[in-house]
């Protein structure tokens, strides 16, 4: 492998972009909830995309800058920990990605760069307590939640609130639960996964009455 190519390699498993896709539909969603019915706003849509996922690969590359020294220990063929990306390097890449992210959220509008902000926080709360605190699940599935009312305030300054919120609780939500399945799963708690999986499909059924407006075209407002 060339060095291009394996620098490459290596900063692209330090953002862990195979993720990104469900970044960009919960920003799809978002507009959708903050402008339904209206053509879409693509500038917009565009531009919210590439912030998150500027924030999205900030926070995953702030993650192993964190765990630098146990990734050492347990995981050395990572990017830091096996030489591939300096430490220094890492964290310029860190702070630039978190830089134009806020400054494209700061564009966009003052809703956006509020709960932008807002993200900012949970993404860096969530590197640092998420091996030291259990609820640190919470941080992480506000993360989602509020990609949803970021996208939104990006295309439109009269958001409903009251379509808003719920379906940014519900993400989160669903997101809490998913991180802790995952983390079931790696110490083997089987029946504590079976219990969090039926509650999950618990969870999922108000969507699917809730998810339609009442007296509206019957369009639904799901994001899964």
């Amino acid at each position: 492998m060339t060095p291009w190519r394996s620098e490459l390699h290596a900063c692209l498993r330090l953002a862990r972009v195979s993720n990104l896709p469900t970044c960009w539909t919960n920003v799809l969603v978002g507009a959708a909830l903050g402008a339904p019915g209206a053509p879409p706003a693509w500038r917009s849509v565009g531009a919210a995309m590439l912030a998150v996922s500027l924030f999205y690969i900030a926070g995953m590359a702030l993650n192993d800058v964190v765990d630098a020294a146990v990734d050492r220990h347990e995981r050395p063929d990572r990017p830091i920990p096996s030489g591939a990306i300096p430490l220094r390097q890492a964290t310029w890449f860190i702070l630039i990605s978190f830089g134009i992210g806020m400054a494209l959220f700061t564009w966009l509008s003052a809703i956006s760069a509020a709960f932008g902000a807002a993200l900012a926080v949970c993404i860096i709360a969530y590197d640092y307590l998420h091996k030291r605190w259990v609820g640190a699940v919470i941080l992480m599935g506000a993360c989602r939640g509020l990609i949803y009312l970021i996208a939104a305030g990006a295309v439109s300054h009269h958001l409903d609130w009251r379509l808003l919120w719920p379906m940014a609780f519900i993400l989160t939500t669903y997101t809490i639960a998913i991180t802790l399945v995952a983390r079931i799963e790696t110490t083997d708690h089987i029946d504590a996964r079976r219990w969090l999986a039926i509650r999950c499909r618990l969870w999922s059924r108000p969507l699917r009455g809730s998810s339609r407006r009442p007296g509206g075209s019957g369009r639904s407002y799901s994001a899964w």
